[in-house]
């Protein structure tokens, strides 16, 4: 959702407010932040609760095609949204090892860099399950 105002300056502002589903202590519930907010409210939260931030789940993956966000891109290379977020990427990679010629990748800042945030797949719908496995973990 974008959400245009004034700010006290009297100049045009934008927002763009996602919806997110975390979990604390075992329940689940959601909230509808921006994204420089949330970035802060997770940085707030993670130190009194240190499994909170890996708790933050997807409440839309979805796909779309890396040209219509880039401007490059072939059929087969795809954004991974997280609401209108783009948080990572799947494609069907010409230099993939033999039978997985799909590969996926978190690109999200907030996530922790890690080896294991990319990997190959046989299909495109494993590349997506192993691409969500991995964001939730």
């Amino acid at each position: 959702m974008k959400i245009k105002g004034k700010g006290a300056t009297g100049a045009l502002m934008k927002s763009s407010i996602l919806k997110r589903s975390i979990i604390i202590d075992g329940h689940k519930t959601s909230v509808s932040l921006e994204d420089a907010f949330f970035a802060s409210f997770a940085g707030i939260v993670h130190p009194m609760v240190p499994a909170l931030r890996y708790s933050f789940t997807m409440s839309d993956l979805r796909l779309a095609p890396t040209n219509q966000y880039f401007g490059f891109g072939g059929t087969d290379d795809y954004v991974v949204l997280d609401g209108d977020r783009v948080i990572g990427r799947i494609m069907l990679h010409p230099k993939a090892p033999e039978g997985q010629s799909w590969f996926w990748t978190i690109t999200a800042a907030d996530k922790t860099p890690s080896v294991y945030n990319k990997g190959y797949a046989v299909t495109r719908e494993e590349a997506i399950a192993d691409f969500k496995a991995r964001w939730l973990a």
